[in-house]
């Protein structure tokens, strides 16, 4: 073997740019490379199918199930010796997802059931480090022995029995009487909290338990919770000593409304994604119940009026230090009744945090003006990512911010590669006495809203002069005559770019039209 195929890690990074049918071929050239190419193919498997035709071709077939559809099943009693190859190959599977997905093959809880019968008490997924369980009540009496020692990610959706899949035999009614979820998931708890670090759970309005089985399981670092949270659940995680990452994403039409009255030491807590609060003002209470956190990610989705949206930027250093915070999201239900119009004064404590690199202020940008651009990129140089556009298209007053103003961002924001605004691109000349040399290459993307435009040809011109690696202009307002323009932009900027690059000399083609958009020009 090659001294190169035997370093592990330039290895991996050889498979990484191979094809499976080519990773498949290499397997079978070379002994030394069988297993290393297994860990690769066999490393993820959100199909139990693929576990079932490991079987002897006698041991499984397929039916007709109830919901006309042909599944897979475990057709005779399984020896020993047919789960040999089961064996050999799970033990590379690191992630499984127990998805009886539409668009995948179907297969019976009862397969999955008769091969862990047949491990007599071994363990399926010797190696597994990530249990995604996406399933009906039918295959929980087997999400317990799926979870073995080795396994450090738990995500559980209980889905409702589309009762269309398997056979009579598997349907609820005809089963011994089912564990509930809170009896599976407080028996892992009780065996397997040592080492389980990450969970996801996908809550019912009933499941008021998954507090009491949150209290107490103290290795959590990482919790996520969806669909149906209460404050009782965001207190037993907020309690939780190891706390890192907590995301709470209720239901819509449900939201959560949080008031504490009491503080959490949270010294490991670096990100929250807080959605689908009734109030901006829940999210305030949070962050202020926080003791010696160091945020570094922060995203809030909620209502808000001025005053409170105020009043969440002034209490965020109560949870995160000047040089700690690095996003920033705070956005709106999508029913588009959030709109609170930025300004500078609304976003001055903003500037304090310095090493922002993804400020995402999900508000109409309207009155921001030139100079507040022009602030925020002296104070914010970092950022990568800046949008403050609201999340629904609005017809409002025309922008402030002209195509000037982005000179100030080419000027002091080096790293900024996507950038979503409210621009009046109707004037493409520089006010008198303002610096124009600079160049910025990283600025990518461009996203525009409520933005009117005079000529796709000036302001392609303006915006190749000073961001010559925009490629992506997006217009996100509805189909029209200025939409029918900003497309327009994305297409000619390369043509001045390379105008410029070449002197109008040697490999210049010359200046072409771009092309029209004939899709766009048919509903303009």
């Amino acid at each position: 073997m090659h001294i190169v195929l035997q370093t592990e890690e330039l290895r991996a990074m050889i498979f990484d740019e191979l094809k499976t049918p080519d990773l498949g071929a290499l397997a079978t050239t070379c002994k030394e490379l069988l297993e290393p190419v297994l860990r690769v193919l066999w490393a993820e498997c959100s199909d139990f199918t693929y576990v079932v035709r490991l079987l002897p071709e006698s041991a499984w077939s397929y039916r007709w199930n109830l919901g006309n559809r042909k599944e897979i099943y475990i057709s005779r009693h399984l020896e020993e010796r047919d789960i040999a190859r089961i064996r050999y190959y799970a033990s590379f599977i690191r992630r499984f997802d127990l998805i009886p997905h539409p668009g995948l093959r179907p297969y019976t809880p009862s397969s999955l059931a008769d091969i862990l019968d047949a491990l007599r008490g071994e363990v399926l997924f010797p190696n597994l480090r990530d249990l995604g369980f996406y399933s009906p009540s039918t295959y929980l009496p087997s999400l317990l022995r799926l979870v073995s020692s080795s396994v450090i990610k738990l995500s559980i959706c209980l889905l409702p029995e589309a009762g269309n899949t398997g056979t009579a035999d598997d349907m609820p009614s005809t089963q011994p009487l089912l564990p509930s979820l809170e009896t599976i998931l407080s028996a892992i708890k009780e065996r397997h909290s040592h080492h389980i670090t990450t969970l996801h759970i996908w809550s019912a309005a009933a499941d008021v338990w998954i507090a009491d089985v949150l209290s107490g399981w103290d290795t959590l670092q990482d919790v996520q919770i969806r669909y149906h949270c209460n404050a009782d659940m965001l207190l037993a995680v907020l309690a939780l000593p190891r706390l890192r990452s907590l995301v709470i994403d209720g239901c819509s039409s449900s939201p959560m409304v949080v008031t504490l009255n009491q503080e959490f030491d949270t010294p490991l807590l670096r990100s929250m994604d807080l959605r689908c609060l009734s109030h901006i003002t829940s999210a305030t209470n949070v962050i202020a119940s926080l003791r010696n956190a160091e945020l570094v990610k922060i995203h809030a989705q909620a209502n808000a009026d001025r005053e409170s949206l105020q009043n969440f930027f002034h209490a965020l250093p109560n949870c995160c230090s000047p040089r700690s915070l690095r996003s920033l999201l705070v956005t709106s239900p999508y029913d588009g009744t959030t709109q609170v119009p930025l300004s500078l004064a609304l976003m001055r404590p903003l500037l304090a945090f310095v090493e922002l690199t993804n400020l995402v202020l999900a508000m109409p940008s309207e009155y921001v003006s030139n100079d507040d651009i022009r602030q925020l990129a002296c104070a914010l140089p970092r950022l990568e990512k800046l949008s403050l556009v609201a999340q629904m298209f609005t017809q409002s007053a025309t922008p402030k911010i002209t195509l000037s103003g982005l000179v100030w961002l080419a000027r002091y924001c080096h790293r900024l590669q996507t950038l979503n605004l409210s621009i009046d691109a109707t004037n493409t000349l520089l006010p008198e006495g303002m610096p124009a040399d600079c160049t910025q290459n990283s600025l990518i993307n461009l996203g525009v809203s409520n933005s009117p435009i005079s000529s796709h040809i000036a302001v392609a011109s303006f915006l190749s002069r000073f961001f010559p690696f925009l490629h992506d202009v997006f217009p996100r307002d509805k189909l029209g005559d200025r939409t029918s323009e900003w497309w327009r932009v994305g297409h000619a900027i390369p043509l001045f770019v390379e105008a410029r690059d070449s002197g109008f000399q040697g490999q210049f083609h010359g200046v072409r039209p771009p092309p029209s958009l004939s899709m766009y020009d048919f509903f303009a």
